[in-house]
């Protein structure tokens, strides 16, 4: 049988060893929640990704669109100009007929040079 002394070593060498074990455990457990946290942050981040991806193709679709629009609109506005050329004698102060400014001795000023828009 053993002593008293072999028995409380026996027990202090099982306690150690499950001390150990359990530390083994606690860090298996801990690898195991952080490997879960990170892919459930790796599925998160990739489900942004996808979202932003489609606002990023939204925005852009949406700025082509404006820019047709907008192209349309300049193309109606140099009609417009042309349409306006030989009938505004007078624009911002400045005269934009040709004969009326040589008839009166004054400077001629080219229409689309007096309006605010630029041709395309």
């Amino acid at each position: 049988m053993p002593t008293r002394e072999e028995r409380v070593q026996a027990l202090e060498k099982e306690l150690a060893e499950r001390k150990h074990s359990e530390e083994m455990l606690t860090i298996a457990v801990r690898a195991l929640v952080s490997k879960e946290a990170f892919e459930k942050l790796q599925e998160t981040i990739e489900r942004y990704q996808e979202q932003n991806g489609k606002l990023f193709n939204v925005i852009i679709n949406q700025n082509t669109l404006h820019n047709e629009r907008l192209t349309d609109l300049q193309g109606q506005i140099i009609d417009v100009n042309g349409k306006l050329d030989g009938k505004v004698t007078v624009l911002d102060g400045k005269i934009t007929y040709e004969a009326v400014a040589d008839a009166h001795g004054l400077e001629y000023v080219r229409l689309e040079d007096v309006l605010p828009l630029a041709r395309v």
